[in-house]
């Protein structure tokens, strides 16, 4: 009964990598629609609304890899810091890391019903050194203007495979559910 109860646990414990709750798009493939947003449609004045937050995680006997890939619609200016993105993570012993180069972001916008994708340049993403235990990788998207979306994906690993990625389900940004 006990290795039953194991077993049950672990795929219960993992399957949620394997759930998608939101329909998403490939990263800089993007729907016109969500850029002619002008204002959420069920939280009326809402600043910004995330378009989804998808992970994609995958787990073995000596790892766990967490793939993110979020899209946030910017309404007004008031929300513009929302391009400043600090991801921290674990970093005693190398428990977690985001490597530099996992990181792909750009701005979209439409612009006379033409699509222009600004992407971050590479060396303006960076590591800070917190504490001796955690680092937090660091980078701001480009031409972040009223109107635009803002994009970025980066890949999340720990050699520790209890180690499940913190995943933070609410906010105070409105987060449209595709179904």
């Amino acid at each position: 009964m006990k290795k039953h109860i194991s077993i049950l646990t672990f795929a219960i414990l993992f399957s949620f990598g394997f759930c998608r709750a939101q329909k998403t798009q490939p990263f800089g493939k993007i729907d016109t629609a969500d850029l002619k947003l002008t204002d959420c449609a069920f939280e009326k004045g809402a600043n910004a609304e995330i378009l989804f937050d998808k992970a994609d995680i995958t787990a073995s006997y000596d790892s766990v890899v967490m793939v993110r890939h979020k899209r946030i619609k910017i309404f007004n200016d008031k929300s513009t810091e929302l391009a400043s993105i600090r991801l921290p993570y674990y970093s005693y012993h190398h428990a977690e890391d985001i490597p530099q180069v996992s990181v792909q972001a750009q701005t979209i916008q439409l612009e006379n019903n033409k699509i222009i994708i600004t992407k971050i340049d590479p060396k303006l993403i960076y590591t800070e050194t917190t504490d001796k235990n955690n680092k937090a990788l660091i980078f701001t998207l480009p031409e972040v203007k009223a109107g635009c979306v803002i994009e970025y994906t980066y890949k999340w690993k720990t050699e520790t495979p209890a180690n499940v990625p913190t995943w933070i389900f609410q906010s105070d940004i409105p987060a449209l559910q595709r179904g």
